[in-house]
């Protein structure tokens, strides 16, 4: 339920969230060494498993079956949204 949340309200420690408010700490993605964001996890990332095409987050949140996906998301690829894949 916590990566659930931290998704939804984009408080994740992830790069961005970093950029945010750790400016001194890495910001990007250790598996395509871009900023690392909710967008890039959800749509662009190699390390995550989606089986969803969409063009970015509001068409994607937009959707009825939204949050049932990101619940298959979160629990497919089980390290997404939590301090263990946070950038190095």
């Amino acid at each position: 339920m916590a990566r659930f949340c931290r998704a939804v309200l984009d408080h994740a420690p992830l790069g961005s969230f970093r950029q945010r408010f750790f400016a001194h700490e890495p910001t990007d993605c250790p598996e395509c060494g871009v900023l690392q964001d909710r967008e890039h996890v959800l749509f662009k990332c190699t390390r995550y498993r989606r089986w969803w095409e969409l063009r970015g987050e509001f068409e994607f949140l937009l959707r009825v079956s939204a949050y049932r996906e990101l619940n298959g998301f979160l629990t497919t690829n089980e390290s997404a949204f939590s301090f263990e894949d946070a950038p190095t």
